[in-house]
């Protein structure tokens, strides 16, 4: 035996032992090992230890991962992935040594192995672990030893082994009396077995001691037993012993079995006999020992003394009484081991008893151990009892630890009981079995499954009996003619019978204080408890006894009581009792069933015991009977817990039964405490004291009343944890309140309180009249009402203090008529109090207005609501949500009417169908937002018909808050009676408006801001939404300003529309601020009558504050005096602005906008008939633009067409009909609308060939006179012809009577643009003859009997344009086809390009074109890409479809654009025909094959000449076919193009369908491959002297160009190369070959004066003196800028050309002179900018915005500016064009190849040598770099890992060693990072740098994997951030 290594590990063992936790969890650096005793660990010097897992980091910036936060990618320069298990080499000899020892220490079996393991197996792992542990334990150095885990299995080996070596030197068998080497029972204690057991011979019990190898042979005495002498016994290992004769004890006598056998051969006999003295047993072999028979007879019979068992197992005996264990006396102790598999059997006409365990007399102790599978067999008539154990007489204790288990009595015939325990009776002695713990489970027998009493005592204070059955009676428990007394412990988890599923009482007693008898079944009564029929038999309950949740089936079932059988109350029920009842008895009409009475006679019951009571059966309930004797079932007060009867609303739940009664005698006598149950009132309740809710209470208050005569004290407090739930079955007449005393009605302690119904009123309090919410408590309101409550101070009907929340939800809710001396009449929410509303009512109806003063609430602050804060009144918060409901009624003397929402902090919101209503205050009748609040309103929510009665804001008081309006909330008909703001006041605070309206308000006595009213100190923000309407009931009144008068604050519109308001839209007074940008649109305001828009006084003026991207004439102005409307403008808006005066237009004019006056002669108007500027396209007449020369326009009602009026005239028809129609007449000429028009009298009448340009107006004929009067009629003689556009677009033709434009015969309508809307019969009409061709446009909105978009009697051509959104009552909604006629060919219509006809119908069913029969469409050339929706009168039928195109030159994906409105049938090709056909019709044709789905190719990015072959493309996908492609002339092939040469690519593309699918037209795409950039520098000849120009200087390339062509400038902008050279200026010259390009500048006249001025040549003159242009662009610049001259004279236009780098785009371009003052900059809209050189140098400031590409990187997001960087210094592009994948993980390759470009990409010296890195990898030079300087050495074994994940750990350690490794100072403080882990360092250095913060929590995450997002926000933090 080597003792050293023996001894040095037991010290190591123990030293390990007395490690804190957080060192042995350490992990080490080397991967987990997975086989430790035979593998070697994976070199932790050469792998960086863990994986790293991505973290949520945030520098603890809140987010889930990385808060600078980072996430994940699979790149696109593309990188795949790593995971970096790496760490610099160090000390690699010992870090081996340790992680050797660890796997050897790993693999060493742990104590419960050890246990089990012979001594040889011991001795065989002990040798090997010897020998290797000797070989490294020197090496081991205390740092090292403290690394070692998994120490316990040492001490456990260490002790064992001092066994091993003790044995193998001769010595003793030494452990606990347990059996365990080491052991934590103090009692126990180690004993040495010095003697041994044997069998010699034939069965002779052998002694010996020591290692002697013989030992003594005992004789047996005259009785035949070996009497076995005092001493501490072992069996030898591997040796059984067999004895013939029993072994007696009368001594003391301890043997351990150590896992070997006695087995007894004696007939009849036990094993052991213990007559005096002590036998304990046990075994060091977990139980792996035992005692057992191999014929009949028992295991160990206790006559006298005692028997210990602690190990060991006594199994297999048989015998007809006590298999296992029989005792007549004496103790026994059963600490552990088991006794198990033993039988009791009787003979046939016998009786066996206790399979496991018999006693007749003594003590069974049973502290631990198992009782387990024993059986008691019987036969034929005979009885078996106890399955596991029987007490026929003495104790039988079983406490915590022991169990008795799976036994079971084996019926063969004759009767069986007690499968786990027969408690009975023995020659007139008693059995007693006390339970105090322990378990007692699946045990089975016919009668008492668990227990079966007869004739004994079972007392239960503990422990469990569960999971039993019994095929009769009493699946737990059954009392049969004994005693069973419950205190405590649980009969419960589906222990089954026939009756009496958990207990069966017969003709015994069962007393019932304490437990639960719950979740047990029963197949016929009793799921619970089972009481036989008749007068035996008797349950009595008291104290905290509980029987619920048990069932017959699936129903209820717990105490079933047959006819005139009661449950006896024998003492007091406890808080907690519950039990449930069924009865055999039904319940009559009126009538009572008994089921519980008292003990003695004059005992009394009372409500609390009748509430401990329960049916089982639903309708019923528990009360006392009047003698007070009884419990009584009686009918149930059962409804919905609102109250009704029945109702929809799932979250309602099952109906509920209000149990008991709740009287005064019920809730006692002093303290009324109510605790868990269901109550309903039956008379008025009069408390004299508070009502106490401690647990889980519902009453129903049943129209009585609560009248609490409890002063100063709540009629209910509900406790912290308590909840309350209030409700009332009629119609919420049942109320809470006092009785002339004070108090408030409810009060919330940090508990629950849920109201569905009644009526808390008549309370009074300083807060809180009705309900008082505490801070931690929960207030939901969902009917009842909460009305004439009073408080001194605040919340009338409610108050919510701090940290209170209180939700009111729909329903039937009120809260009204309460009253607060100071805050919230109805609400108050205090600081940070929580109040939501989703429904109800606070306050009155608006409509009852003579109520009104009865309904409302009042207060001086918050007549509705008051939401608290801080400012004047010194408090801080609130919260206010309102989702719905309604305030209305109430009245607030001071501010507030609805609700106040006041202080920093405090927040009001209302969503949804919200409404604040008919409220009244003297300033915000409907809300009041002061001191810092908040007030948002979102959703539909409504502020409507409130009033300030003597300030100002009808509808809401901005005082000093914020206000945020979106959606589409509203604010209506309000009024400030004698202020201002009849909509909204803006009195110091922010008003922002993004959506929404603000409509019929008004202000009185002549007062201003009908809409809006902003004070001097007040801001309005207006982005969207809209102030006014058309409808004239929609328009804001006031004297001035009746949308918004702006005072002396500032209003600023970029968006929404102020728009038929009355006396004027916008009034903006002297020195306040009005500022337009974006779409802000205010016009068809009116004063007087006459339009006047933004009125402006004074000196006031109107301030771009960005660009102006609305409609022209957006905005109308009216001056008060100046003509400037508008100064420092930097674009001409004239063209948004109009004048509100005919007389005048809008000028833009030195920077200013002004108003002039009108002239009407030199007004033109140009462009090509799409509407558009570029040249004409298509089908335009000619390649010219048109210029309409003739203005149609408006004075004062008046129809103007150029300077004169436009009168009436007669034109007489084409197609010969009626002689003449009056009308406007527009004959042959170019119009164009300058204002809207409105045709009072009469259509306009074409006559000749007329354009008209709509220009973004409207012509509205308004019905005019005559209600069926076309808006325009194209109908003169000469053929008449209209062309229609609109170079503006929305412009419109509307208002017709029966039609839009009407086209008699031979005339022609072509449309190219406009919108024909809203007339009634039809949009347009065409007659037999004419013509409507429709380019464009758009023809929606209209309506007819028959083609509400077009009726059409000729021809339609139909090239582009929509027909959508129209409708019919008869035919047609989008276009009606008349039928032909005879001769008559009825309607034509033709279809093309991008015509789309959708979206209309027939009294809401879909009908866009309607075919009469045999009527069809014709597709034109170059067919269909639009839709047409298709309705045939013919109706096709199977086998008959109808044909809608009757011949067509293309049918591929014809089906896809036209198709059946009609969901029953569907377009399919047949032929060359296109028809309609009923849906799966088999016949003709087969319906057209699909085109397959398909994704096109995109071009290759940034593609630069390298000389090789380049693919041009990234490829498509297709599903259901094959891509093919092709370059110019090229074959198609699926194969990808390539090309070598730089120039302009175009890629031809096609789907070839599969045999399912049609093909797909060819398609193309340009690719580019852009010149590659010369490198070197040529030469310029210079000049020194004036007069030269670019034609005197020599150009000479640089060495090694290849020839190409030079010219001057830069390929945009180029100079004049005869003018005069200028000194000191840089030009630009540009050199192209056919794959290069060099460019650059050159200064060719040096500047060597200081004057600045130079001489000209030939002029002789002077030229004025010149300033510098300077550029400044940042020193990371995102574009380029270019100057047309470097240096000008004042006055000259200098024009900058601006390149943004690829995804950015130019921001702004700012010029500012050396003073700093900006000057006015053009932008020219091509990348180009001018401005005027001033008398200064200037200086160019470009800034440029980046475009973010990828659509899975949100602006927001923590990591979008190291994306940012990363993209512009091409560190990474992405994984495609338009992903980031900031969510995947990094792999090892990819965060190398990031580090390596960050690094500038610099050449590595040679390459890298890794079998897993390919020389052409994308990541091959990243990772020869990273090598080369120390950044990673691999993972071992030759491998680089690069597509494994890098963890964070591993990334930390990267950017460190990239960074130089530098010095840190401290630690990084993470609790998951060792101080000796490889990357300690690292992580501190990142933490120190600002890399990085951890994941929070105080951990760095070092194993969690690190993502694309992270690696991104690292990389940015090191380089860029800094």
């Amino acid at each position: 035996m080597k003792k050293r290594i023996l001894n040095c590990l037991m010290a190591l063992a123990l030293c390990l032992t007395l490690l804190p936790t957080a060192a042995l969890a350490e992990e080490t650096e080397g991967t987990a090992q997975t086989s430790p005793a035979v593998e070697k660990a994976a070199d932790p010097a050469n792998g960086e230890a863990k994986q790293e897992g991505q973290p949520a980091e945030a520098k603890q910036e809140s987010q889930p991962a990385e808060a600078k936060q980072e996430n994940q990618p699979a790149e696109a320069k593309q990188e795949n992935q790593p995971a970096e298990q790496e760490e610099q080499q160090e000390d690699s000899a010992a870090k081996q040594a340790v992680a050797e020892v660890q796997a050897m220490i790993d693999a060493l079996p742990d104590a419960a192995e050890l246990d089990g393991m012979d001594d040889e197996d011991a001795m065989a792992v002990y040798e090997a672990f010897q020998t290797a542990c000797e070989a490294y334990y020197d090496t081991l150095s205390e740092k090292q030893q403290a690394q070692l885990k998994n120490t316990e299995k040492l001490a456990a080996l260490s002790e064992r082994f001092s066994q091993l070596e003790t044995l193998a030197a001769g010595d003793t068998h030494t452990h606990c009396v347990c059996g365990k080497s080491v052991c934590a029972e103090k009692d126990h204690g180690n004993i040495t077995f010095g003697k041994w057991l044997a069998s010699t011979g034939y069965h002779t019990l052998d002694v010996g001691e020591g290692d002697a190898a013989d030992g003594k042979g005992q004789t047996p005495d005259s009785n035949g037993k070996y009497v076995l002498p005092d001493g501490n016994y072992y069996l030898k290992t591997g040796k059984d012993v067999t004895i013939e004769h029993p072994i007696q004890i009368k001594g003391t006598v301890t043997i351990c079995l150590n896992g070997q056998t006695i087995q007894s051969t004696a007939e009849d006999q036990p094993v052991f006999e213990v007559v005096s003295g002590t036998l304990t047993l046990t075994d060091c072999k977990s139980n792996q020992g035992k005692v057992t028979s191999a014929y009949k007879g028992g295991g160990v019979e206790v006559n006298g003394g005692t028997f210990n068992l602690y190990g060991g197992s006594i199994t297999k005996n048989k015998a007809a009484k006590g298999g296992g264990v029989y005792m007549t006396s004496g103790t026994v102790n059963m600490y552990g081991g088991e006794i198990t598999g033993n039988t009791a059997a009787g003979s046939a006409e016998g009786t066996g008893n206790g399979g496991g365990v018999y006693m007749s007399g003594g003590t069974f102790h049973m502290r631990g151990g198992s009782i387990t599978d024993n059986t008691t067999d019987v036969y034929s008539n005979g009885e078996g009892n106890g399955g596991g154990v029987y007490v026929a007489g003495g104790t039988f204790n079983l406490y915590d630890g022991g169990s008795i288990t799976n036994n079971k009595v084996i019926k063969y015939g004759g009767q069986n009981r007690g499968g786990g325990v027969h408690v009975g009776d023995y020659g007139g002695k008693k059995g007693t079995f006390n339970m105090s713990g322990g378990e007692i489970s699946d045990n089975e027998a016919k009668d008492g499954g668990g227990v079966y009493v007869y004739d004994g005592t079972f007392t239960m204070s503990g422990g469990k009996i569960t999971g039993n059955t019994a095929t009769s009676l009493g699946g737990g428990v059954c009392v049969y003619d004994g005693t069973f007394t419950m205190s405590d412990g649980e009969i419960s988890g589906n222990n089954k019978a026939s009756s009496g599923g958990g207990v069966s009482v017969d003709i015994g007693t069962f007393t019932m204080s304490g437990g639960s008898i719950t979740g047990n079944t029963a197949t016929n009564y009793g799921g619970g408890v089972h009481m036989t029929r008749g007068t035996y038999g008797t349950l009595n309950v008291s104290g905290t006894a509980v029987i619920k949740d048990n069932q017959k089936g699936t129903d209820a079932n717990n105490v079933h009581l047959f006819k005139d059988k009661f449950i006896t109350v024998n003492g007091a029920l406890a808080d907690g009792a519950s039990i449930g009842v069924t009865t055999e008895k039904t319940l009559t009409e009126g009538g009572t069933i008994p089921i519980a009475t008292a003990t003695t006679t004059g005992t009394s019951l009372d409500d609390k015991d009748a509430a401990k009571f329960q049916s089982d059966v639903g309708g019923y309930a528990v009360s006392v009977n009047d003698a007070k004797d009884k419990l009584v079932l009686v009918k149930a007060h059962t409804h919905c817990i609102c109250g009704n009867s029945s109702c929809n609303e799932g979250s309602h739940g099952a109906a509920v039964t209000f149990a008991t009664v709740l009287t005064k005698a019920l809730l006692g006598q002093n303290r009324y405490t109510l605790s868990d149950g269901t109550y309903y009132l039956s008379s008025t309740l009069s408390p004299a004291e508070k009502i106490e809710i401690t647990g889980t209470v519902t009453i129903c208050l049943n129209g009585q009343t609560i009248q609490s005569t409890a002063a100063d004290k709540p009629v209910f407090e509900i406790a912290s944890g308590g909840k309350l739930t209030l409700t009332d079955c009629t119609s919420n007449t049942g109320t809470v309140t006092h009785s002339n005393v004070t108090g408030c009605g409810v009060e919330v302690k940090k508990g629950t309180f849920t109201m569905y119904g009644g009526e808390i009123s008549g309370n009074s309090a300083s807060n809180g009249g009705g309900v008082y919410v505490c801070g931690g408590s929960t207030f939901d309101l969902y009917g009842g009402k909460i009305s004439g409550n009073t408080v001194t101070n605040d919340g009338g009907g409610v108050c919510v203090a701090t940290n209170g929340k209180f939700n009111m939800h729909g329903g039937k809710i009120e809260i009204s008529g309460n009253i607060a001396a100071t805050y919230g009449g109805g609400v108050y929410v205090a600081t940070t109090g929580e109040f939501n509303m989703r429904g109800g009512t606070i306050g009155g109806a608006a409509a009852d207005k003579a109520n009104k003063a009865n309904k409302a609430n009042k207060a001086n602050y918050g007549g509705g609501v008051y939401v608290d804060g801080g400012g004047t009144f010194n408090m801080s918060g609130g919260t206010f949500t309102m989702n719905g409901g309604e305030i209305s009624g109430n009245t607030a003397t001071s501010n507030g009417g609805g609700v106040y929402v006041g202080g920093s902090g405090s927040t009001f919101t209302m969503n949804g169908n919200a409404s604040i209503t008919d409220n009244t205050a003297k300033n915000g009748g409907g809300v009041g937002v002061y001191s810092g609040a908040t007030f948002e309103m979102n959703g539909n929510a409504s502020i409507t018909d409130n009033k300030a009665t003597t300030g100002n804001g009808g509808g809401v008081y901005e005082g000093g808050g914020t206000f945020n309006m979106s959606g589409g909330a509203s604010i209506s008909r309000n009024e400030a009676t004698t202020g201002n703001g009849g909509g909204v006041y803006v009195g110091g605070g922010v008003f922002t408006m993004s959506g929404g309206s603000i409509t019929s308000n008004h202000t009185a006595n002549d007062t201003y801001g009908g809409g809006v009213y902003v004070d001097t100190h007040g801001t309005f923000n207006m982005s969207g939404g809209t102030i006014g309407g058309a409808a004239a009931d929609k328009a804001n009144k006031a004297k001035n300003g009746g949308g918004v008068y702006v005072s002396g604050g500032t209003f600023n519109m970029s968006g929404g529309s102020i728009t038929g308001n009355d006396s004027n839209g916008v009034f903006v007074w002297g020195n306040a601020t009005f500022t337009v940008s974006g779409a802000a649109t205010v016009k068809g305001n009116t004063r007087e009558g006459a339009a006047s828009n933004v009125f402006l006084t004074g000196s006031a003026k109107i301030t771009i504050g960005g660009k102006l991207t609305g409609s022209p004439n957006s905005i109308g102005v009216t001056r008060g005096a100046y003509l400037d409307i508008a100064n420092n403008v930097n674009e001409d808006y004239s063209g948004i602005f109009f004048s509100d005066k005919t007389q005048y237009v809008v000028k833009y004019k030195d920077n200013q906008l002004v108003l002039a006056e009108k002239d009407t002669t030199a007004e033109t108007h140009t462009h090509c008939l799409c509407g558009k500027t570029h040249t004409a396209i298509g089908d335009h007449e000619t390649d010219t633009q048109i210029t309409f020369d003739t203005k149609l326009w408006m004075d004062n009602g008046v129809l103007k067409k150029g300077n004169g009026d436009w009168t009436k005239g007669t034109v007489n028809r084409a197609d010969g009909g009626a002689v003449s129609h009056e009308g406007y007449v527009l004959t042959t000429g170019n119009y164009y609308l300058d204002d809207n028009l409105t045709l009072s009298g009469a259509a306009i009448l074409i006559d000749g060939d007329v354009k008209l340009c709509l220009n973004g107006h409207t012509i509205d004929r308004a019905n005019g006179n005559a209600p069926s009067d076309y808006v325009i009629w194209v109908l003169g003689e000469n053929k008449a012809h209209l062309t229609l556009t609109d170079c503006i677009g929305g412009g419109t033709i509307k208002g017709g009577g029966n039609g839009g434009v009407d086209i008699f015969g031979f005339c022609t309508l072509d449309m190219f643009g406009g919108t024909i809307t809203g007339n009634t019969n039809r949009g347009v009409g065409v007659g037999q003859f004419g013509t409507f061709n429709l380019y464009g446009g758009k023809i929606t909105g209209n309506s007819a009997g028959y083609g509400g978009g077009v009726y059409n009697g000729g021809t339609v051509n139909m090239y582009g344009g929509e027909i959508s959104d129209n409708t019919a009552s008869n035919k047609g909604g989008g276009v009606y086809m008349e039928a032909s006629v005879g001769n008559y060919q009825g309607g034509i219509l033709n279809v093309s390009g991008a015509a789309k006809i959708t979206d209309n119908t027939v009294k809401g069913v879909a009908n866009n074109v309607y075919l009469p029969s045999g009527k069809t469409i014709t597709i034109g050339e170059g067919g269909l890409s639009g839709k047409i929706g298709v309705t045939t009168e013919t109706k096709p039928a199977a086998g008959t479809p109808v044909t809608v195109i009757a011949a067509t030159k293309g049918t591929s994906g014809l089906t896809t654009h036209v198709v059946s409105d009609d969901n029953a049938y569907a377009t399919a090709v047949e032929g060359s025909a296109l028809v309609l056909k009923v849906k799966g019709d088999g016949g003709g044709t087969p319906a057209e094959k699909p085109e397959p789905q398909y994704s096109a190719p995109t071009p290759r990015a940034r593609l630069t000449y390298t000389g090789a072959p380049q693919v041009l493309i990234n490829k498509g996908s297709v599903e259901g076919g094959v891509m093919q492609y092709r370059l110019d002339n090229g074959a198609y092939s699926p194969d990808l193009p390539t090309a070598t040469n730089a120039g302009i690519y175009t890629v031809y593309y096609k789907v070839v369908g599969d045999a399912s699918h049609n093909d797909v037209a060819e398609q193309s795409l340009k690719v580019w491959i852009e010149k590659a950039k010369l490198s070197g520098t040529p030469t310029f000849t210079k000049v020194t002297g004036a007069g030269k120009t670019l034609k005197d200087v020599t150009f000479t390339k640089a060495d090694g160009w290849p020839d190409g062509e030079f010219e001057w400038g830069n390929g945009v902008l180029g100079y004049l190369e005869d003018k005069p050279l200028v000194q000191g200026k840089a030009y630009s010259w540009l050199y192209l070959a056919d794959n290069y390009y060099a460019e650059g500048t050159v200064v060719l006249w040096a500047d060597t004066s200081s004057s600045g001025s130079s001489s000209s040549g030939g002029g002789g003159g002077s030229r004025p003196s010149t300033n510098p242009v300077q550029t400044e662009v940042s020193k990371d610049p995102d574009g380029s800028v270019s100057l047309s001259k470097t240096s000008a004279a004042k006055g000259d236009k200098v024009t900058i050309t601006v390149k943004p780098e690829r995804h950015y785009e130019v921001d702004e371009v700012i010029v500012r002179d050396s003073k700093g003052k900006q000057l006015a900059v053009k932008d020219n809209g091509d990348g180009t900018f001018t401005f005027e050189m001033p008398a200064d140098k200037v200086t160019v400031e470009p800034t440029f915005s980046w475009v973010n590409p990828f659509a899975d990187v949100a602006n927001s997001a923590y990591y979008v500016d190291a994306v940012e960087w990363m993209l512009k210094r091409e560190v990474t592009q992405g994984t495609t064009e338009t992903t980031f994948s900031p969510n995947l993980n990094c792999t090892r390759a990819q965060i190398v190849t990031f580090l390596w470009r960050a690094a500038g990409s610099p050449e590595p010296k040679g390459t890298a040598d890794f079998a897993d890195v390919p020389a052409g990898s994308y990541y091959a030079k990243a990772v020869a770099w990273a090598i080369e300087n120390g950044i990673t050495g691999g993972t071992g074994n030759g491998l680089f890992s690069p597509d494994a994940a890098c963890t964070r750990a591993q990334s930390a350690a990267f950017l460190y060693r990239a960074a130089g490794s530098p010095a840190v100072n401290g630690s990084a403080g993470f609790s998951d990072v060792a101080a000796d882990a490889y990357y300690a360092q690292a992580v501190a250095w990142a933490k120190e740098h600002g890399i990085t913060d951890g994941i929070g929590g105080g951990l760095f995450g070092s194993a969690n994997d690190c993502t694309r997002a992270q690696i991104a926000a690292f990389l940015w933090r090191l380089y860029a951030e800094k």
